[in-house]
Protein backbone atom coordinates (compact mmCIF):
# COMPACT_ATOMS: atom_id res chain seq x y z
CA UNK A 1 0.00 0.00 0.00
CA UNK A 2 1.25 3.54 -0.84
CA UNK A 3 1.13 6.30 2.13
CA UNK A 4 2.13 9.18 0.06
CA UNK A 5 3.30 10.03 -3.29
CA UNK A 6 5.93 13.14 -4.10
CA UNK A 7 5.94 15.03 -6.90
CA UNK A 8 7.02 18.19 -8.51
CA UNK A 9 10.46 19.61 -6.93
CA UNK A 10 12.76 17.32 -8.32
CA UNK A 11 12.91 16.68 -12.26
CA UNK A 12 15.81 13.68 -12.18
CA UNK A 13 16.45 11.02 -10.73
CA UNK A 14 15.96 10.83 -6.24
CA UNK A 15 19.30 9.36 -5.67
CA UNK A 16 19.36 9.58 -1.45
CA UNK A 17 16.60 9.13 0.99
CA UNK A 18 16.44 9.64 5.25
CA UNK A 19 14.04 10.60 7.07
CA UNK A 20 14.33 12.41 10.14
CA UNK A 21 15.75 10.97 13.33
CA UNK A 22 13.49 12.74 16.12
CA UNK A 23 10.11 11.08 14.87
CA UNK A 24 10.29 10.15 11.11
CA UNK A 25 7.74 13.20 10.32
CA UNK A 26 10.18 14.70 7.68
CA UNK A 27 11.37 12.85 5.04
CA UNK A 28 14.72 14.47 2.70
CA UNK A 29 15.53 13.94 -0.73
CA UNK A 30 18.20 14.43 -2.81
CA UNK A 31 18.13 14.48 -6.53
CA UNK A 32 20.51 13.74 -9.93
CA UNK A 33 20.05 17.18 -11.15
CA UNK A 34 23.54 18.91 -11.86
CA UNK A 35 23.26 20.72 -8.02
CA UNK A 36 22.23 17.91 -5.99
CA UNK A 37 18.99 19.53 -5.07
CA UNK A 38 17.85 19.24 -1.59
CA UNK A 39 13.84 18.65 -0.52
CA UNK A 40 12.70 18.43 3.18
CA UNK A 41 8.66 17.34 2.81
CA UNK A 42 6.50 16.76 5.76
CA UNK A 43 5.11 13.34 3.85
CA UNK A 44 2.65 12.99 5.64
CA UNK A 45 1.04 16.03 4.74
CA UNK A 46 2.64 15.35 1.19
CA UNK A 47 4.08 19.46 1.91
CA UNK A 48 7.16 20.69 0.17
CA UNK A 49 8.65 22.22 4.02
CA UNK A 50 12.31 23.68 2.43
CA UNK A 51 14.51 23.25 -0.30
CA UNK A 52 18.25 24.29 -1.27
CA UNK A 53 20.85 23.22 -4.46
CA UNK A 54 23.00 20.56 -2.99
CA UNK A 55 26.77 20.31 -4.16
CA UNK A 56 28.04 20.10 -7.49
CA UNK A 57 30.45 17.17 -6.34
CA UNK A 58 29.46 13.25 -6.93
CA UNK A 59 26.82 13.07 -3.32
CA UNK A 60 27.00 9.35 -1.69
CA UNK A 61 25.11 9.56 1.44
CA UNK A 62 22.60 11.28 3.45
CA UNK A 63 21.28 11.53 6.95
CA UNK A 64 18.80 13.35 9.33
CA UNK A 65 20.09 14.27 12.74
CA UNK A 66 20.29 16.83 15.16
CA UNK A 67 22.27 19.53 15.95
CA UNK A 68 22.92 22.40 18.31
CA UNK A 69 20.39 24.49 16.57
CA UNK A 70 17.50 21.52 15.81
CA UNK A 71 17.61 19.59 12.87
CA UNK A 72 20.74 18.92 10.44
CA UNK A 73 21.06 16.54 7.92
CA UNK A 74 24.45 15.77 6.48
CA UNK A 75 25.56 15.23 3.14
CA UNK A 76 28.35 13.44 1.95
CA UNK A 77 30.35 12.69 -1.54
CA UNK A 78 33.68 13.31 -3.27
CA UNK A 79 35.75 15.81 -1.23
CA UNK A 80 32.59 17.26 0.80
CA UNK A 81 31.26 16.95 4.08
CA UNK A 82 28.56 19.23 4.55
CA UNK A 83 26.06 20.39 7.17
CA UNK A 84 22.66 21.79 6.50
CA UNK A 85 20.50 22.76 9.51
CA UNK A 86 16.83 23.02 8.96
CA UNK A 87 15.18 26.56 11.01
CA UNK A 88 11.98 26.38 9.66
CA UNK A 89 11.45 26.74 6.43
CA UNK A 90 14.94 27.54 5.52
CA UNK A 91 18.20 25.24 5.20
CA UNK A 92 21.62 26.81 6.11
CA UNK A 93 24.85 25.51 5.16
CA UNK A 94 28.18 24.58 6.73
CA UNK A 95 31.10 23.17 5.34
CA UNK A 96 32.50 20.16 7.61
CA UNK A 97 36.32 21.50 8.61
CA UNK A 98 38.36 18.19 7.93
CA UNK A 99 41.70 20.54 8.83
CA UNK A 100 44.92 18.23 9.69
CA UNK A 101 43.18 14.98 11.68
CA UNK A 102 42.05 14.13 7.90
CA UNK A 103 42.16 13.99 4.47
CA UNK A 104 39.97 15.41 2.01
CA UNK A 105 38.89 12.61 -0.23
CA UNK A 106 35.82 10.52 -1.01
CA UNK A 107 33.21 10.42 1.84
CA UNK A 108 31.32 7.29 1.70
CA UNK A 109 28.43 7.14 3.78
CA UNK A 110 27.27 8.67 7.25
CA UNK A 111 25.20 8.09 10.51
CA UNK A 112 24.63 9.64 13.63
CA UNK A 113 25.47 8.08 17.29
CA UNK A 114 25.08 9.52 21.09
CA UNK A 115 21.62 11.21 21.33
CA UNK A 116 21.53 11.55 17.38
CA UNK A 117 23.84 14.22 17.40
CA UNK A 118 27.19 13.11 16.99
CA UNK A 119 28.29 12.55 12.79
CA UNK A 120 30.14 10.03 11.81
CA UNK A 121 31.31 9.88 8.39
CA UNK A 122 32.71 6.69 6.42
CA UNK A 123 35.89 7.29 4.18
CA UNK A 124 37.05 5.30 0.93
CA UNK A 125 40.87 4.86 3.23
CA UNK A 126 38.79 3.08 5.53
CA UNK A 127 38.40 5.76 8.13
CA UNK A 128 35.65 6.90 10.79
CA UNK A 129 35.33 10.27 10.81
CA UNK A 130 33.77 11.98 14.44
CA UNK A 131 32.85 15.56 13.84
CA UNK A 132 32.37 17.84 17.02
CA UNK A 133 29.30 20.17 17.79
CA UNK A 134 30.93 22.76 15.84
CA UNK A 135 31.42 20.31 12.72
CA UNK A 136 35.01 19.94 12.67
CA UNK A 137 36.70 16.74 12.61
CA UNK A 138 37.82 15.97 16.26
CA UNK A 139 38.68 11.83 15.33
CA UNK A 140 39.97 9.59 13.00
CA UNK A 141 39.50 5.94 13.77
CA UNK A 142 41.07 3.41 11.30
CA UNK A 143 38.26 0.89 11.24
CA UNK A 144 38.72 -0.94 7.81
CA UNK A 145 41.29 -1.84 5.03
CA UNK A 146 39.69 0.07 2.35
CA UNK A 147 36.34 2.34 1.35
CA UNK A 148 33.39 1.85 4.57
CA UNK A 149 30.28 1.61 2.69
CA UNK A 150 28.11 0.97 5.00
CA UNK A 151 27.17 2.68 8.67
CA UNK A 152 23.84 1.73 10.78
CA UNK A 153 23.52 3.66 14.03
CA UNK A 154 21.55 1.84 16.94
CA UNK A 155 21.09 2.38 20.57
CA UNK A 156 24.45 2.42 21.92
CA UNK A 157 26.39 2.37 19.07
CA UNK A 158 27.28 1.84 15.45
CA UNK A 159 27.87 -0.44 12.94
CA UNK A 160 30.28 -0.42 9.48
CA UNK A 161 30.89 -2.22 6.84
CA UNK A 162 33.26 -1.98 3.94
CA UNK A 163 34.90 -3.00 0.85
CA UNK A 164 37.24 -5.65 2.70
CA UNK A 165 34.16 -7.78 3.87
CA UNK A 166 34.14 -6.75 7.38
CA UNK A 167 31.16 -5.97 9.39
CA UNK A 168 32.60 -4.19 12.60
CA UNK A 169 30.19 -3.24 15.70
CA UNK A 170 31.43 -0.06 17.50
CA UNK A 171 30.22 2.16 20.99
CA UNK A 172 29.06 5.47 20.65
CA UNK A 173 32.50 6.93 21.51
CA UNK A 174 33.90 4.56 18.31
CA UNK A 175 35.64 2.12 20.64
CA UNK A 176 35.52 -1.46 18.90
CA UNK A 177 32.96 -4.08 20.52
CA UNK A 178 32.86 -6.86 18.19
CA UNK A 179 33.90 -7.96 14.25
CA UNK A 180 32.87 -10.48 11.55
CA UNK A 181 34.26 -11.67 8.37
CA UNK A 182 32.27 -11.85 5.63
CA UNK A 183 34.60 -11.71 2.94
CA UNK A 184 33.63 -15.04 1.29
CA UNK A 185 30.50 -13.03 0.28
CA UNK A 186 32.53 -9.98 -0.92
CA UNK A 187 32.48 -6.43 -0.35
CA UNK A 188 30.10 -5.18 2.18
CA UNK A 189 27.38 -2.99 0.48
CA UNK A 190 24.83 -2.32 3.67
CA UNK A 191 24.48 -3.04 7.24
CA UNK A 192 21.08 -2.86 9.33
CA UNK A 193 20.93 -3.41 13.49
CA UNK A 194 17.99 -4.67 15.59
CA UNK A 195 17.09 -2.37 18.36
CA UNK A 196 18.41 -4.45 20.58
CA UNK A 197 21.75 -5.37 18.99
CA UNK A 198 21.56 -9.23 18.98
CA UNK A 199 21.21 -9.38 15.29
CA UNK A 200 22.64 -7.49 11.91
CA UNK A 201 21.22 -7.82 8.99
CA UNK A 202 23.74 -7.79 5.96
CA UNK A 203 23.95 -6.60 2.50
CA UNK A 204 26.79 -7.94 -0.06
CA UNK A 205 28.01 -6.93 -3.59
CA UNK A 206 28.77 -10.41 -5.12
Amino acid sequence: ETLASLAGFHKRAVTQLAFDSEDGALLATLGADADHSIAVYDWQQRELRARTLGHKNKVLGLAFGLCKDGREMTQVGFKHVTFWTLIGRHIEYRRGQIGARGELQAFVCVAYVGAGDVPVVGTADGHLYVFNEERELAKSVKAHDSFVYALHAFPGGICSGGKDGMVKLWSAELEASGAFDQAARGPIRSVCVSPDASRVLVGTHG
